[in-house]
């Protein structure tokens, strides 16, 4: 469990940079689920339970978002029809950009519950409120990005429609500009919730380092890292 709240730091700490440190931090995430489902027995029913929830929303939350994106996409180009026109090809176009980030937002939203859920049961008060505030930087964070791509996209759907019927001249740069903001300035807001989870996961990680759990390691009246006291010597019969 130590190991797991680790790596659960470490990717915290990544996750949110673009590129190659995303899918280090994805994978660093699943490696700390794998080890917090082998260890979590140890540390009570509360926190047992808890770290399957986690994994089960956290699957759930990537389905949606990557599902629905998916079934958002085919639903578009299935309502375009064998004759378009280029405003109802625009339309379509616009319909399942739309759709489809609004429901990878909401994909997102849901499986962050899980980094809640994770440690929140080895938690005293203090980290338990660091989480929710994590929690709710992380939702702000998550509908300024959305707010901030949304009014992009009829513009993006219109250069589509007029490059596919008109022979327009494709401009990346129309894509790009919207969907930069991983390289952009305002990618740095996700900066603060990946610091609200990464003191979380040290908290719950410091905890058991210092003995204070699980409390099946830690005799009452013995100090954090001793060991249970040693049964007491039998009396000895004079002769």
């Amino acid at each position: 469990m130590k190991w797991a709240l680790l790596l659960a730091l470490i990717g915290s700490l990544i996750y949110w940079i673009p590129f190659f440190l995303n899918i280090v931090g994805f994978v660093l995430f699943i490696v700390a689920a794998i080890l917090a489902i082998l260890g979590r027995k140890a540390f009570g029913s509360a926190h047992s339970r808890n770290v399957i929830l986690s994994v089960v929303v956290f699957i759930v939350g990537v389905v949606i978002a990557v599902g629905g994106a998916v079934v958002a996409g085919f639903t578009a180009v299935f309502s375009i029809g064998p004759s378009p026109t280029q405003a109802q090809f625009a339309a379509a176009v616009r319909d399942g950009l739309t759709n489809g980030l609004i429901v990878a937002s909401i994909g997102t939203m849901v499986y962050l519950v899980s980094a809640v859920l994770f440690t929140y049961a080895l938690q005293k008060k203090p980290g338990r409120i660091v989480l929710w505030i994590g929690y709710a930087v992380a939702l702000g964070v998550e509908l300024v990005i959305l707010l901030v791509i949304l009014p992009s996209i009829p513009g993006i759907a219109d250069h589509a429609a007029s490059v596919v019927f008109s022979g327009g001249q494709y401009d990346p740069t129309k894509i790009g500009r919207a969907f930069d903001v991983p390289t952009s300035p305002l990618s740095l807001l996700s900066v603060v919730p990946a610091l609200l989870f990464a003191a979380a996961n040290y908290l719950a990680w410091s905890r058991i380092n210092k003995g204070e759990i699980p409390p099946s390691l830690t005799p009452p009246g013995i100090p954090a890292g001793m060991g249970a006291p040693s049964p007491p010597a039998p009396p000895i019969n004079p002769i």
